[in-house]
C-alpha cells in the first residue's frame, strides 16, 4: 500500500514513522517537502522505496499539506486504489491488518476509513527531546485527548481513503465520503521538544493569513505557559 505525507519541518520522527509503517505494511512512501528538508528527507528514506517531491503547493503547512498530497494522490494513485494519509507525527493503529480493514470497507461500499486522534504524552508532562533511538511509545504513554478537549480542534481525520476523493476540511473530511463503521486510532506524537516552537510558528502563520482557528494555537501555549508542562491528566482518556 502507498502512503501520503507533508514534510514541512522539523524531520525528527522521521525513522520513527518509517519503522512504524513498514511493519504496518506500507511498501511505497510519497513525500512532499519543502525544500529546507528535502535534503534530509531523501537521506532518511534511501533505504526505502520513497518518492520526495519538492516542487509542490507548500501553502498549506499548517494545514497538514493537503493542497500538495492531493495533487501527488492523483498522479501517483489510482482512482479506484486504497491509500493512507498521515502527518509525519501521527502514528496510526489497527485492530485488523491493512489488507483485511480494505476487504471490509469494500464491502460496506465505503471509501473513507476514518481515524480518531489519541494525543500521546510524557508521564511527567514534560516535552522530552525524539532521538532516532528514543522509544517513542514508552517516552510517551499516556493517552489523552488535548487536540479535542485543550485546542478544541477536530479530532478525526481520513486516514484511508479510496480514489481520487478532494479534502473538504484538510484531511479531516471528503467530498463524497462514504464511511466505513470500522474506525482506527491516530497516535499523535507532536507533544515533545520542538511542540512550542511549532505551535507559535503555526499560530503566527494562520494569524497572518486570517485563519480564524489560530486561537487554536494559542490555547496550547497559553496551557504550557500556565503549567510549564501538559497536565494530561485533566484531558486523560479512558484505556
Amino acid at each position: 500500500m502507498k502512503l501520503f505525507v507533508a514534510i514541512y519541518d522539523d524531520c525528527a520522527l522521521l525513522p520513527h514513522f518509517l519503522r512504524h509503517y513498514e511493519g504496518l505494511g506500507i511498501t511505497q512512501y510519497y513525500i512532499a517537502a519543502t525544500r529546507t528538508v528535502a535534503q534530509t528527507v531523501r537521506f532518511a528514506v534511501r533505504t526505502v522505496n520513497a518518492i520526495v517531491r519538492d516542487d509542490l503547493d507548500d501553502r498549506d503547512g499548517i494545514e497538514g499539506g493537503f493542497r500538495a498530497l492531493t495533487e501527488m494522490r492523483l498522479e501517483y494513485a489510482g482512482p479506484s486504489e486504497w491509500v493512507l494519509i498521515a502527518d509525519l507525527d501521527e502514528f496510526v493503529t489497527l485492530k485488523s491488518t491493512l489488507s483485511e480493514a480494505i476487504l471490509y470497507a469494500n464491502a460496506e461500499g465505503a471509501n473513507v476509513i476514518r481515524g480518531r486522534m489519541i494525543d500521546r504524552v510524557a508521564t511527567d508532562g514534560s516535552l522530552p527531546t525524539i532521538a532516532e533511538d528514543t522509544d517513542i511509545w514508552a517516552t510517551f504513554p499516556r493517552k489523552c485527548g488535548l487536540t479535542y478537549q485543550l485546542q478544541g480542534s477536530v479530532d478525526h481525520k481520513g486516514v484511508l481513503v479510496r480514489g481520487h476523493l478532494s479534502p473538504t476540511m484538510a484531511h479531516h473530511e471528503f467530498e463524497d465520503e462514504c464511511l466505513s463503521l470500522q474506525q482506527v486510532e491516530v497516535h499523535h506524537f507532536k507533544w515533545n521538544s520542538r511542540v512550542e516552537a511549532r505551535v507559535k510558528l503555526a499560530m503566527e502563520k494562520a494569524r497572518d493569513a486570517g485563519i480564524s482557528w489560530w486561537t487554536e494555537y494559542e490555547k496550547i501555549l497559553n496551557h504550557l505557559g500556565e503549567h510549564g508542562r501538559i497536565r494530561w491528566e485533566d484531558f486523560e482518556l479512558p484505556e
